[in-house]
C-alpha cells in the first residue's frame, strides 16, 4: 500500500523481465490502464470484477507465458472459431474476440451442440438459468 503498482511492476521487471503482471485496482480511468500496460502490464483489470473473469484472466497470461499449456478437452473448434473454456478466450483464426460473460456462455452453448436447433426455452435456461 506503500508504493504505487508501476512501481512495483518496474522493480520486478528489473529481476523477472518475463513474469506476467495483472494489474487488479480501483483506478479505472484510461489514463491509468494505458500507464499500466505502458508500463509492462499484461493486463489490467478494474474493481469491481468478476472472480471468473480474474481467474479466466490469469490463465490466459499463463498459458501465454508457457507456463500452462491448454488442455485439449477445454478447447471446442466449430469451422475456423475456437474457443478455450479453461481461459474463455476465443479466436476466428488468428484473431482474439473479446466476449462478455454472457455472449460467452451462449457461444459455448452454441458449440456444444453444432447443427442442432435450440429452442429459446432452452437457450434462457442454460445460459440465463430461466
Amino acid at each position: 500500500p506503500d508504493l504505487p503498482g508501476i512501481d512495483v511492476l518496474r522493480r520486478v521487471r528489473q529481476t523477472h523481465p518475463h513474469v506476467p503482471v495483472l494489474f487488479l485496482t480501483a483506478r479505472d480511468a484510461v489514463e491509468d490502464r494505458v500507464a499500466g500496460l505502458t508500463a509492462g502490464g499484461d493486463d489490467y483489470v478494474t474493481k469491481p470484477f468478476s472472480l471468473e473473469e480474474v481467474v479466466a484472466r490469469v490463465r490466459g497470461l499463463l498459458r501465454r507465458a508457457g507456463a500452462v499449456a491448454p488442455s485439449e478437452e477445454s478447447v471446442l473448434v466449430v469451422g475456423d472459431l475456437r474457443m478455450d473454456e479453461d481461459s474463455q478466450e476465443v479466436w476466428r483464426g488468428d484473431d482474439e474476440i473479446r466476449l462478455t460473460a454472457t455472449e460467452f456462455e451462449l457461444l459455448r452453448y452454441f458449440m456444444r451442440n453444432p447443427r442442432r436447433v435450440l429452442s429459446k426455452p432452452q437457450i434462457l435456461d442454460r445460459v440465463w438459468q430461466y
